[in-house]
């Protein structure tokens, strides 16, 4: 009979080795749970900035665009100015029957319509400059 409690006892160190085993490999397969989780949500939060980024990067985009087709106009806006000014000034010149006071007054005119586009243009520089400084924080 000495060799039944032997092995009995064996049995029974096996069954605890098992068991701690298993729980071990619980915790462990829980853990796992765990960080699967997390790095879900740290994904999504990185998907979820990601599309930020592409929205804003659009708006960005599209803001310049306007922008830019903006600013062509008004350039050329000022060519038209500067235009219409030399034209009116050739005219004056040639013209020997224009009356003084006509001719300043069309002057004031033109040179009134210039001076306004070109402060519309610093205004839009100033803007665009402003916008850099925010698109860059």
């Amino acid at each position: 009979g000495s060799s039944t409690p032997c092995s009995f006892e064996g049995n029974s160190l096996m069954n605890d080795s098992r068991l701690q085993e298993e729980r071990e490999m619980r915790k462990g397969l829980k853990r796992l749970g765990t960080d699967m989780r997390d790095l879900g949500a740290t994904i999504e939060a990185k998907e979820k900035l990601y599309e930020q980024l592409l929205t804003s990067q659009q708006q960005y985009n599209r803001m310049k665009e306007a922008y830019e087709e903006r600013l062509k106009n008004m350039q050329e806006g000022v060519r038209r100015a500067e235009s219409e000014v030399e034209t009116a000034r050739m005219q004056m010149s040639a013209s020997e029957s224009t009356h003084h006071e006509e001719r300043k007054v069309l002057r004031g005119q033109y040179e009134t319509k210039l001076r306004s586009l070109r402060q519309q243009m610093e205004g839009l520089g100033k803007h665009e400059r402003e916008y850099q400084r925010w698109m860059r924080v």
